[in-house]
C-alpha cells in the first residue's frame, strides 16, 4: 500500500514538475540576455534555489555565477551570501578544504559592519526587509556548523548552530531559527541526548509548519523518526520516515528523500521483508544518481549499490 501511494505521489507530481522546469528554463533565458546587474544575480540566485536539493553540480554551477555577478557589481552582502551558497555544496561533495575558504570569505563580509551601510539586492529570500548583513552572517555561522558536522567537531557545531538561531532571532527571520533547530537535534543526537534533540527538533517541526517552510520538513521527519528510534519507539519511527518520503516528494528535496528510504532500507532489511528493502533500495539509487556528484556520510552511489547488494 504505501509503495502505491508513492508511485502515485511521484505521477501526480509530474505536472508541477513541467511547470517549474518552464519557470527555469525562463530564468535561465534571463540570466543570458538580461544586461543590468540584479536581474541577473537574481536570474542566477532562482535557478540556484531550484537545484540546491537536487542537483549539486548544477547548483554549483549556478551560484558561481551568482558570486561572480555580484563581485563585478560590488554587492558584498550578496556575494557573501552566494559563497555560502558554494559552501553548502562543496560540502556535499566532500570538498571541504574549498568549503572551508568560502566560508572563511563569507565571515568576513558578513563581520564587517561597513557592508550594512550600502544599499545591498536581495538575497534569496522573499520578504525579508531587516538587515541583510546579519541575516548573511547568521547563514554563515550555520553553514560553519555544517561543515563541523563533516570533521565531527560537535562542540563547534553546536556553537555555531546557536549562533545561527540567536542571530536569526535578532534579525526575525523564523526560518534560520528552524533550519539550525533542527540541525541542534542531530547533534545533540550525536551526543546520545535523545531529550535534548526532541526539544529542537520539535520546534523545528513546529515552526516548518507556522511559518509554511516545508523545504526541509522531509528531512525534519527523518530526523524526528531517528530519535523515536533511540528512544525506543521503532512504530512511531516508522511513521515518520513515510511522512518524510512523501513530504520530500512534494517538496522536491532529493537529499532529504534519500535519507529517508535509507530508513527504510534499513528497517525492511533487518525485517527480512526483502522484497520492500529492494524496492526502496532501487528508488534510493535513483534518487542518488538523480542527485549528481555526491560525497556524503549516507548519500553516495557506493552505498546506494551496497544497499541493492544486500
Amino acid at each position: 500500500m504505501i509503495k502505491q501511494y508513492i508511485k502515485i505521489l511521484l505521477f501526480l507530481a509530474l505536472p508541477l514538475f513541467s511547470y517549474t522546469q518552464s519557470r527555469i528554463d525562463s530564468l535561465k533565458n534571463s540570466l543570458m540576455s538580461s544586461t543590468d546587474g540584479y536581474s541577473r544575480y537574481k536570474a542566477a540566485r532562482g535557478i540556484y534555489d531550484y537545484y540546491e536539493e537536487k542537483n549539486r553540480d548544477s547548483a554549483l554551477y549556478y551560484t558561481d555565477e551568482a558570486v561572480s555577478i555580484a563581485k563585478k557589481y560590488n554587492q558584498k552582502v550578496p556575494e557573501g551570501y552566494s559563497l555560502v551558497n558554494k559552501a553548502y555544496q562543496l560540502i556535499g561533495l566532500g570538498r571541504f578544504g574549498d568549503a572551508f575558504q568560502c566560508l572563511q570569505k563569507a565571515f568576513s563580509i558578513a563581520e564587517d559592519t561597513k557592508n550594512e551601510k550600502t544599499d545591498t539586492w536581495d538575497l534569496s529570500l522573499g520578504n525579508f526587509s531587516g538587515n541583510k548583513r546579519l541575516l548573511c552572517l547568521s547563514y554563515t555561522h550555520h553553514m560553519f556548523a555544517l561543515l563541523m558536522v563533516r570533521t565531527e567537531n560537535i562542540e563547534r557545531q553546536i556553537f555555531h548552530f546557536k549562533e545561527a538561531a540567536k542571530i536569526g532571532k535578532a534579525v526575525n527571520w523564523l526560518p534560520r531559527v528552524m533550519l539550525a533547530n533542527m540541525n541542534l537535534g542531530q547533534s545533540y543526537l550525536t551526543i546520545n541526548k535523545p531529550d535534548s534533540a526532541l526539544f529542537y527538533e520539535s520546534e523545528a517541526e513546529r515552526l516548518a509548519v507556522e511559518i509554511n517552510y516545508k523545504k526541509y520538513l522531509g528531512n525534519i521527519k527523518v530526523l524526528m523518526g531517528d530519535i523515536y528510534q533511540a528512544i525506543g519507539k521503532p512504530k512511531m519511527a516508522l511513521q515518520y520516515y513515510y511522512r518524510g518520503i512523501q513530504i520530500s516528494i512534494e517538496q522536491g528535496n532529493l537529499r532529504s528523500l534519500s535519507r529517508n528510504y535509507l530508513r527504510l532500507i534499513k528497517y525492511h532489511l533487518a525485517s527480512g521483508n526483502n522484497d520492500s528493502a529492494l524496492y526502496y533500495s532501487r528508488q534510493n539509487l535513483q534518487t542518488i544518481q538523480s542527485l549528481g556528484s555526491v560525497t556524503g556520510t549516507e548519500s553516495n552511489v557506493g552505498i546506494g549499490y551496497e544497499n541493492m547488494y544486500m
